[in-house]
């Protein structure tokens, strides 16, 4: 089994809990995916100001296409953690997760980027902002891009509980380990 880099995982996940934004104003967090999937040499395109749609093709035979998603935005909370990398923006923090799911996802992308030789078909990337808002999805739907795929993939994380998702265009399935969630789903 092939595992993403750890290292950056955490690295990614402690910047991004630094600096989060609200819904719809994450200028910053859409620079740091997009620049990160430069790096790797994976495409994109914005959608809206600050969602972001990557894409990475496979060398290999096939033509499915997966998607995987994460949630970009922060809420208006007051940090009081005490983390050395706590939000250094007054009011706002990462308390739902969403800087570990972008974390999640920039090293996912990191490591099928490099395994990009061995699978076929397409590994679709969205990077939703304003999940907390209800409107983010919006958007991707506006452009054409939440349709298309064989499969899309995300999940939902907080201490107590985890949400995973699976779909595709005629079903959903939900996997809930604990109680309570939100999520703006495709």
């Amino acid at each position: 089994m092939q595992h993403a880099d750890r290292d950056f995982a955490i690295k990614t996940r402690r910047y991004l809990h630094q600096f989060p934004e609200l819904s719809f104003k994450e200028y910053k967090t859409a620079e740091f995916i997009r620049r990160n999937l430069d790096e790797l040499g994976i495409p994109w395109q914005a959608v809206g100001e600050t969602g972001t749609y990557g894409w990475i093709e496979g060398k290999g035979a096939g033509s499915k296409k997966v998607l995987l998603r994460a949630d970009i935005d922060g809420l208006p909370v007051q940090e009081k953690t005490g983390l050395p990398f706590a939000s250094c923006h007054e009011g706002v923090m990462h308390a739902c997760g969403h800087d570990i799911h972008t974390a999640a996802l920039l090293a996912a992308a990191k490591r099928l980027a490099e395994l990009r030789d061995s699978f076929g078909g397409t590994v679709l990337l969205a990077f939703q902002q304003a999940e907390e808002q209800g409107h983010g999805a919006l958007l991707f739907r506006e452009a054409g891009l939440t349709r298309g795929y064989d499969r899309a993939f995300g999940i939902h994380i907080a201490p107590d509980w985890l949400l995973i998702y699976q779909s595709d265009e005629d079903s959903l399935k939900l996997y809930l380990m604990r109680t309570g969630t939100h999520s703006d789903l495709f």
